[in-house]
């Protein structure tokens, strides 16, 4: 009893292993077309010819039309790499520019490929890493984002690290160009400030100067005009007519009068110098003190 449960024991382990194997090991069918052998479809799919023979009961020979069973051993990446290289000659001449370093043509040739219709994945992510060496941060984002939200089969796994890359990569410019543009503003604000205080001191210094000059130019005018005045006698009878005494008129004394209630006649006084009521009388002036002038 004991050695029948050891003998099914074992074969559970070997059906058990069995199906794991099977469900392990991928292939797919490939229909044979015209021109294709063995060695071009094992280049096709990554795999040698000898293990398409194998995997189809030791075949020799294929015929147009024919059903094979490929076994795959490659990633799911190299497999669809290699098979777009095969269908499409641009994804080649895109490659070989990228590998060049001119990923400006790598870009144009995968833009070909994707505005052809029904592009791979892989031309996708292969131009958003064209665009990423070429700092064209936005672009690449776009592509790696994209890919990362259609990667079933998560066959590029790093697309999504990509996208964070590039996330941090414009948050940090975004806060250089914000500091860099913030110390700008502030430095045009205080050169502005400073050429302000400057002009505003340029002026005053300007208005000092011209009221410094105004008055030298004014006081020489009136000491040369003292000076001129006593050497000439009109200048000298101007400048006493201009001080009079203003209360007799430079006479030196007053008139005043005695009501005489129209009795008195008109007599000539020659004080006076004119005919005058005769009930008058001279006074000093009390102004100028009898001089006539102040």
């Amino acid at each position: 009893m004991k050695k029948l449960l050891s003998i099914l024991t074992i074969l559970m382990i070997a059906c058990t292993l069995g199906a794991y194997a099977h469900c392990a090991a991928k292939e797919v069918i490939h229909m044979v077309d015209r021109g294709e052998d063995l060695n071009s479809i094992a280049e096709l799919y990554c795999t040698t010819p000898a293990a398409i023979s194998k995997a189809n009961y030791d075949l020799t020979e294929i015929y147009c039309g024919m059903e094979l069973v490929i076994p795959i051993t490659a990633s799911d990446y190299d497999l669809q790499l290699n098979q777009a290289y095969h269908s499409n000659s641009l994804y080649s001449e895109a490659e070989y520019a990228y590998k060049c370093g001119d990923y400006k043509q790598a870009v144009k040739l995968y833009d070909q490929i994707i505005k052809g219709g029904s592009p791979l994945l892989l031309a996708y992510y292969k131009r958003g890493m064209a665009q990423y060496q070429r700092d064209k941060l936005g672009p690449a984002y776009e592509d790696f984002s994209y890919v990362a939200s259609h990667d079933t089969e998560y066959n590029f796994p790093d697309a999504e690290s990509y996208c964070e890359q590039i996330y941090e990569i414009q948050q940090q410019r975004s806060q250089e160009n914000a500091q860099f543009w913030g110390a700008l503003v502030q430095t045009v604000a205080v050169a502005g400030l400073s050429a302000y205080e400057m002009s505003q001191q340029s002026k005053q210094q300007s208005t000092r100067s011209s009221s410094s000059s105004s008055s030298s130019s004014s006081g020489g005018f009136s000491y040369s005009s003292y000076d001129s005045s006593s050497s000439s006698s009109n200048n000298s009878s101007t400048t006493k007519s201009q001080s009079k005494c203003g209360l007799c008129g430079g006479k030196g004394f007053t008139v005043e009068s005695v009501i005489s209630f129209g009795l008195a006649e008109k007599e000539y006084c020659s004080e006076c110098g004119k005919t005058m009521m005769s009930n008058h009388y001279h006074k000093k002036c009390t102004q100028c003190g009898g001089n006539g002038y102040r």
